[in-house]
């Protein structure tokens, strides 16, 4: 079995080295040992002995540190603007939606309110939501399943407290 080549161990790990997305080294060592199994496969049935082959077959796949780039620029992580976009978008309809109605309302009732404190309100909780929602988005979030009955039994027992102490 190749993979157990002291060279082709040590191209895959400087190739690896090169990738930040950890959960893709699994994959891509796969993928490269196939392509070196089969480039030896290939020099071996013209003769050429074990070492030689894979000697060859390294050659032939390129410089680690370069092909490690060029797999970690295609594999990583990217920003999807426009679901950003399109979620501002929509949060500020919505703002203006919700600013719209208050301020009818405001002068239906006569009222000096117009609306305006209850639109400050709301986008400073949007502007208070929006970098959690990146941190998440931009967070390997699978890391939280560890803490995950935690997260979902403190305030399912707060709650249960809260009713049964009547503070509901």
């Amino acid at each position: 079995m190749i993979r157990e080549h002291e060279d082709v161990r040590n191209y895959l790990s400087s190739v690896c080295s090169q990738i930040r997305v950890r959960e893709l080294h699994k994959d891509i060592r796969r993928e490269l040992e196939s392509h070196l199994e089969e480039l030896v496969i290939e020099k071996e049935a013209e003769g050429a002995s074990r070492e030689e082959a894979v000697a060859w077959a390294i050659r032939q796949m390129g410089d680690p540190l370069t092909v490690g780039r060029e797999l970690h620029r295609i594999h990583k992580p990217r920003m999807h603007w426009g679901l950003l976009l399109g979620l501002i978008a929509f949060l500020g309809l919505g703002v203006f939606a919700m600013y719209s109605i208050e301020s009818s309302y405001a002068a239906m009732r006569s009222n000096a309110l117009d609306g305006v404190g209850f639109a400050i309100r709301k986008m400073f909780f949007i502007a208070l939501g929006l970098p959690v929602l990146l941190l998440f988005y931009f967070m390997d979030y699978r890391k939280l399943k560890a803490w995950s009955l935690f997260m979902y039994g403190l305030p399912a027992l707060v709650w249960f407290v809260l009713r049964c102490s009547g503070r509901w």
